[in-house]
């Protein structure tokens, strides 16, 4: 079990990464959009942190995106 949660931290911190990069945005820029300081959301990149809810929330109204697309990492088209 243990395992499989660090694979789902890794893959959010992933899937974070790539949103905001498709966003064109630093993590400062997303950090200053979303309320979050920049270095929890380095911490989510990286995959060594759980964020709660409600940060993740608060960075997928700063991306307008589902909290499913950031946690599942599917295409905005489907």
């Amino acid at each position: 079990m243990k395992a499989s949660f660090g694979l789902l931290q890794k893959q959010l911190g992933g899937n974070l990464r790539a949103l905001r990069l498709g966003a064109d945005l630093s993590q400062m820029d997303l950090a200053g959009i979303s309320d979050v300081d920049f270095t929890m959301i380095s911490k989510i990149e990286r995959g060594v942190t759980n964020p709660s809810l409600f940060t993740l929330h608060r960075l997928c109204v700063a991306l307008e995106v589902e909290l499913s697309l950031l946690i599942a990492g599917k295409s905005r088209a489907g």
